[in-house]
């Protein structure tokens, strides 16, 4: 019985190990690799970028306009729809009507964003 089950466990290691080292191979050494959804699903170097860029105020004044606005209708229906531009206009106003206020807050982190190399613009090759 004992023998039987060593072999067993011999057999499926041998057939899980190749397909795990697979997946590992599979992703680009000069690409990080790709975590959990976080702030946005930015890296974590850009995330940390705008909250040192940001008083601990504004940081959770965003946070805080940002979940208001996630419970907006538009934003979730432009997010259902797939449509990711029409989504982030319509998370930018919806944070806005949350707080009038958080405009330039939002500039600022949008500022550190580029500056981390985050941002939204052409990337140069």
């Amino acid at each position: 019985m004992k023998s039987s089950l060593a072999a067993l466990l011999a057999v499926l290691s041998a057939a899980v190990l190749p397909v795990a080292s697979f997946a590992q191979a599979t992703a680009a050494p000069d690409q990080p690799a790709r975590g959990g959804r976080g702030m946005g699903h930015g890296n974590r170097a850009t995330r940390e970028a705008v909250r040192a860029a940001l008083t601990p105020e504004e940081f959770s004044r965003l946070k805080a306009a940002r979940r208001a606005a996630m419970a907006d209708p538009a934003v979730q229906s432009a997010w259902k729809a797939g449509d990711r531009r029409g989504a982030r206009l319509a998370m930018r106003d919806a944070m806005l009507r949350a707080d009038p206020q958080i405009g330039p807050v939002m500039q600022k982190a949008m500022a550190a964003r580029r500056a981390a190399g985050g941002g939204r613009g052409k990337r140069s090759s």
